[in-house]
């Protein structure tokens, strides 16, 4: 289970539990704690981004060239490529 998916159901569980709850200081306190999940829910989603749009190798002009390779426009685009550091 990931982190997201813990906090959705603790979230959802102090929801319900708030609607139960005769105290009306209880129920507002397992409001607010679910209400901190869903920014964490927030938080959490945005951090997270999928590996295909981690990285996007800028467009190579002479793409044709056959020494180019695979890396070629990651290699080339690199600040140092070919320097000595």
């Amino acid at each position: 289970m990931s982190k997201i998916e813990y906090l959705r159901e603790q979230a959802a569980r102090a929801e319900r539990l708030a609607k139960t709850v005769m105290d009306a200081l209880t129920a507002q306190r397992l409001q607010a704690f679910a209400a901190e999940c869903r920014r964490e829910i927030t938080t959490q989603a945005e951090n997270e981004r999928p590996l295909e749009t981690a990285y996007h190798p800028p467009a190579m002009e002479n793409a044709g060239d056959s020494d180019a390779g695979l890396n070629g426009g990651l290699i080339a685009s690199m600040p140092y490529a070919g320097k000595r550091i």
